[in-house]
């Protein structure tokens, strides 16, 4: 008998999370979402599905429900940058930790502060915690600050050297 690491699949609703969650980021839709019916349409998908993605985006703060039966305001405004707003990076140690109650709450005060905070694709497991794949990451990643969940010593003390704020 083998052990099997831990792997996580991404359900189907969280695969169009992902995918909402970068269009708006990209300023594909702003104002309000279009609807889960249009939604279900375009990908595919059951409208259900779709709803599942669009609490999910409520949770994190990207979207605001407005009631029964109307669409949900986006919260977010692309290209739209207060003085203090701020693009703030999260990488976490897997692809759990964005589903974290904490996370979520953090995540979702950061934007109504007015900051831009995203979780990078790829966490630090992904990334087998090596500072050379880091570096190379974090320079091709617009970021303003990093929050770094359960790097080692090496990744915490290459991040405490760099330019960019950066929390653990």
């Amino acid at each position: 008998m083998f052990a099997m690491s831990e792997q996580h699949f991404l359900s189907i609703a969280e695969q169009v999370a992902a995918y909402l969650r970068k269009e708006i980021i990209s300023g594909h839709w702003s104002g309000v979402m279009p609807g889960k019916n249009h939604l279900a349409e375009k990908l595919g998908i059951n409208k259900k599905t779709v709803v599942i993605a669009m609490n999910q985006l409520e949770r994190e703060g990207l979207l605001e429900g407005q009631g029964s039966g109307r669409s949900r305001k986006i919260l977010l405004t692309p290209g739209k940058k207060t003085e203090a707003s701020m693009k703030i990076a999260f990488l976490g140690y897997n692809e759990q930790d964005q589903k974290q109650d904490y996370m979520i709450h953090l995540q979702h005060r950061l934007a109504k502060a007015g900051h831009h905070a995203f979780y990078h694709p790829q966490p630090l497991t992904t990334l087998g915690m090596k500072v050379s794949r880091i570096r190379k990451m974090v320079k091709s990643t617009e970021a303003d600050a990093w929050l770094v969940g359960a790097g080692s010593i090496e990744v915490l003390k290459w991040f405490s050297e760099q330019p960019a704020p950066a929390f653990a």
